[in-house]
């Protein structure tokens, strides 16, 4: 693996964290909490539930419009918290009553995002997880599972990250690492399953349909749409559009383009 951080940056990025988070007071967790809701001017108000809109409507002008409306910064302050842009290979050991190997991988990088792109990977993290259960869990016997979890975000940055995290018994963690990758790699060289992908691919849609019987799936449609302008209302159709061409350049870009954190916490000796 090229250029893996030394267990020194490490401590010092440890150290760094330690130093954040000892500044932290309920004083100032108040402070921000009052500075951000003193006012609510430039909120949008979204609402979703059985109701009549012209009965509410004297109800949300009464308590709404009573509401503080002073002057305050709102502007967007980026925090440049991005992914590490380096390769990370780290390990631990602590005295464990039971002994275990838990691993936990992360290839990032930068990517510009659309809602599309953001399913794309998505769909990816799910159809390993499904290779991973055949492949670690019931041919190799060797973990109860693995938490595969591929993401595009948008803010603070528009960058991706596809987490993969399993436990074994630490004789057979040597055997079943190599798997991880192989199966992206696989993924890459021949893209996806068909089975793979139509199976994942009628999942989401399913749960799709199920959310949409509840509040909060509205509200989020919502929130997405007043803040960057997307409509999902076509979100059959976005899922089913997604080819096996797709997921395997995804691969690819996970194999080759991504910068690689691997961190193990071992049973100490």
């Amino acid at each position: 693996m090229e250029n893996i951080v030394s267990l020194k940056d490490i401590i010092v990025e440890f150290e760094e964290g330690e130093r954040i988070l000892k500044n932290i007071s309920l004083d100032k967790a108040l402070e921000v909490y009052s500075s951000r809701f003193s006012s609510a001017r430039g909120f949008t108000f979204t609402l979703v539930g059985s109701f009549d809109t012209d009965s509410i409507a004297p109800i949300m002008a009464k308590w709404l419009g009573a509401l503080p409306t002073s002057e305050r910064s709102s502007a967007y302050k980026p925090r440049n918290l991005f992914c590490p842009d380096r390769n990370i290979d780290f390990s631990m050991s602590l005295p464990m009553k039971t002994e275990k190997n838990t691993c936990y991988i992360c290839y990032t990088n930068r990517y510009p995002y659309t809602w599309r792109e953001a399913l794309c990977i998505d769909i990816l993290g799910r159809i390993l997880d499904l290779r991973y259960t055949e492949s670690m869990r019931e041919d190799e016997g060797g973990t109860y599972g693995v938490g595969v979890r591929g993401s595009l975000s948008r803010m603070p940055d528009e960058e991706y990250s596809l987490d993969i995290q399993f436990s074994t018994d630490p004789a057979v963690y040597d055997r079943l690492l190599p798997l991880v990758e192989k199966e992206i790699r696989q993924i890459a060289k021949k893209g996806p399953r068909a089975d793979d992908l139509d199976k994942v691919r009628r999942n989401l849609i399913k749960k799709h349909e199920e959310n949409l019987q509840t509040n909060g799936a509205w509200q989020s449609l919502l929130i997405d749409n007043i803040l960057y302008g997307l409509d999902k209302r076509a979100y059959a159709d976005v899922v089913n559009s997604i080819s096996d061409k797709d997921i395997k350049r995804w691969a690819k870009q996970i194999v080759r383009k991504s910068h690689k954190q691997m961190f193990v916490l071992r049973p100490q000796k």
